[in-house]
């Protein structure tokens, strides 16, 4: 049994949690409630060594900055893993408390079918790392180096976040917002940035043609390639060859 403690003031969206948790097939149950941060932080310093809890949730519709507020109020007390939803998540970059996990971030509107597809995903990762649940500030997490490493390792087929997330066993919107936070870029755009510094040094250091680097670095159609090289360098794959050639 997963026991849960949700922080949330609307009795109609608790029960609604509730409902959800308990009709999961991995037998999650909320142990306590909490209107807001005093009342979550006596629940969770009670007894921190042995605590009663395997996961926070925290309702998040509101102000911005009340949200923003009550995330960082709720880390700063425990490092437990946590599953944000409602409200919006763009302001998560901006914090710069210590974070343990977080698993999903749910904004509204946070469907059934995307709060049980987080349960799913923190299930799998507390079976294979047990020692989440009981996690000390600021631990350190390997996925975005191996998100990075699996970028460099894949170049050559197709990569989505979404298939990486499935290999992490992560929820992917969870993902995509750590990858941004860690990086200041999107995955998307670290992904072309890498594609195409690796073209440039295959253009420059080898005697591969246009259409073979194109492969190389993931892109099928050439003519694409083409296109999305002109625009990170300013000329063309062919230029670039040329330039590169002549400086060396």
């Amino acid at each position: 049994m997963y026991h849960v403690l949700l922080v949330d003031p609307s009795i109609y969206s608790r029960e609604k949690t509730r409902l959800i948790l308990e009709r999961h097939p991995a037998g999650w149950s909320i142990r306590s409630y909490a209107d807001g941060y005093e009342e979550a932080a006596a629940m969770l310093t009670a007894d921190p060594e042995h605590s009663p809890y395997t996961m926070i949730m925290i309702q998040m519709n509101g102000d911005p900055a009340e949200q923003r507020q009550l995330y960082e109020r709720v880390r700063q007390t425990s490092a437990l893993p946590v599953i944000l939803m409602g409200g919006y998540a763009d302001w998560l970059h901006e914090i710069q408390v210590p974070q343990g996990p977080i698993y999903a971030i749910l904004p509204e509107p946070a469907s059934v079918k995307a709060l049980c597809a987080a349960l799913d995903d923190a299930q799998q990762l507390l079976r294979q790392q047990p020692g989440l649940a009981h996690c000390s500030l600021g631990a350190a997490s390997p996925d975005i180096e191996q998100v990075k490493s699996y970028v460099e390792q894949e170049m050559h087929r197709n990569i989505t976040l979404k298939k990486i997330s499935r290999l992490l066993h992560l929820n992917c919107a969870y993902l995509g917002q750590k990858f941004k936070l860690h990086e200041n870029i999107t995955f998307h755009e670290y992904l072309m940035r890498r594609r195409m510094e690796k073209a440039k040094t295959l253009l420059a250091q080898t005697s591969m043609k246009v259409y073979e680097v194109a492969r190389e670095v993931g892109y099928s159609e050439t003519d694409w390639f083409y296109k999305k090289f002109k625009a990170y360098t300013g000329v063309s794959a062919n230029a670039y060859r040329k330039q590169t050639s002549i400086t060396a």
